[in-house]
């Protein structure tokens, strides 16, 4: 029953901003909808508000995107409290950054994600606070992912692009 009601989920960045569109095909049983937003540990509420009779989409923006990754979802409670969600939808910030990587901090032994604007020509690489190289990593298709440091610690990441410094974090 749920899934008739939810059409579709979409986030999408356009010029800094996350722009969030939920379209549903039925309204007579919905009590409130909230679109949330993941910050790393939960979702939470970033607008939520009572739906229209006579509309069927929903639109947000959430104008303080964090850099990197952004992952939201839209929440619809029911007349008789019963909840559905939709899908997560991911987006990615960049900015002025060419690299982003998360998750920051990242735990020992888990998955490492490096995203590129641009990653034609880019290295990114891996230091320890001794400026040991602990990973090299040439970005070929801007979604790299490797395997975070064995070790707790401190780590620096610089990226170069034909030999030059273009981020570093």
């Amino acid at each position: 029953v749920v899934n008739c009601f939810l059409k579709g989920f979409t986030a999408d960045m356009v010029e800094g901003q996350s722009y969030l569109n939920l379209s549903l095909s039925e309204l007579a049983l919905l009590k409130k909808i909230s679109f949330q937003k993941w910050d790393g540990t939960a979702f939470n509420d970033l607008y939520s508000f009572v739906p229209q009779a006579a509309f069927f989409s929903y639109f947000y923006s959430d104008p303080a995107p964090v850099l990197g990754q952004n992952t939201y979802r839209a929440k619809v409670v029911f007349n008789n409290n019963g909840v559905a969600y939709t899908s997560s939808e991911t987006v990615f910030h960049f900015e002025n950054i060419p690299v982003a990587v998360f998750p920051n901090p990242v735990e020992v032994g888990t998955t490492l994600n490096v995203k590129a604007k641009s990653p034609i020509d880019c290295v990114w690489r891996l230091y320890d606070t001794q400026g040991r190289l602990v990973e090299e990593l040439p970005l070929e298709t801007g979604d790299e992912f490797i395997s975070a440091p064995n070790t707790k610690g401190i780590y620096i990441y610089r990226t170069t692009k034909n030999g030059q410094q273009v981020g570093t974090g």
